[in-house]
């Protein structure tokens, strides 16, 4: 039967946390406990539910479920592991790590990382065990939002009639659209990490000819000023010999705060058609 109490909730038995007989030490664990921001529930060696925390009462509504199984619990759905996973593992273990999702009565779920660990008593004996589940619902629908966003930016991006790179402080390519692969003539699959036209087989020259510095390239300029580049025209050779001339601009990206560029955004459009070098 539940016990009477100040609280509408068993607390977690604070005498199974700790094993120091100082009252005051027992009693700041015991409240520090009672009051984590963690969904924290107790159960004895064989799951049956012994208490749980303010966070627990509120977001899990555990009443009546005191002495019941914690996998009786019709609200706590496990995400990744069956129950019978979970048992396995952690008795293997001594410990599991995981996902839970806990049904509201209001409808929708509350999702969890979720952790579960053995507690001892002092004479170094299990005593029960305690669930921690950590509140990642907010964390989970910015993802989810910002999953949806890029895919939003990337089919935005795809359809432009202007080719985009998108190149890290390191030089590597991170993200490219598709015009910028039909003008470039690369495989779409391979180039993401890679290195863009200059420093390579492919080489770069003004109009007129003459080799372009690498120092002078757009994104070089942006990444290492942080200033914005603009129609600098150039020649793109290919290693097979084929060349092609178009117009890039370029503009640095740089996090709050900082002061150097983490990348560079690249655009350009065709400016001839492909031909070879020498008939231009």
């Amino acid at each position: 039967m539940k016990n009477k109490s100040a609280h509408p909730f068993p607390p977690v038995d604070k005498n199974s946390f700790v094993s120091d007989n100082d009252a005051s030490k027992t009693n700041a664990l015991h409240n520090e406990l009672l009051h984590l921001p963690d969904v924290v529930i107790q159960t004895d060696n064989d799951f049956k539910i012994t208490g749980w925390n303010v966070a627990a009462e509120k977001i899990c509504n555990l009443s009546g479920t005191l002495g019941k199984s914690f996998f009786e619990l019709d609200n706590m759905i496990f995400s990744d592991d069956s129950v019978a996973l979970m048992k396995k593992r952690f008795q293997e273990n001594g410990i599991w790590n995981g996902n839970i999702r806990c049904k509201r009565n209001e409808g929708g779920y509350i999702h969890f990382r979720s952790a579960a660990h053995y507690i001892t008593n002092e004479n170094a004996t299990t005593a029960g065990i305690v669930i921690t589940n950590h509140n990642v619902t907010q964390q989970l629908i910015t993802e989810q939002k910002l999953a949806e966003t890029e895919a939003m930016y990337k089919m935005v991006i795809d359809v432009l009639d202007e080719a985009v790179l998108i190149i890290e402080a390191t030089g590597m390519i991170m993200a490219a659209n598709k015009k910028a692969i039909e003008i470039l003539g690369v495989d779409p699959q391979k180039i993401v990490g890679q290195i863009p036209v200059s420093g390579g087989r492919w080489k770069v020259f003004r109009l007129d000819g003459t080799p372009f510095p690498d120092c002078e390239l757009p994104v070089v300029v942006s990444l290492q000023t942080g200033f914005p580049q603009k129609n600098v025209e150039m020649q793109i050779e290919k290693p097979d010999g084929r060349s092609f001339s178009i117009s890039v601009s370029s503009q640095a990206i740089i996090r709050e705060g900082e002061f150097n560029p983490y990348a560079v955004v690249v655009s350009f459009f065709e400016i001839t058609g492909t031909t070879n070098r020498a008939g231009i």
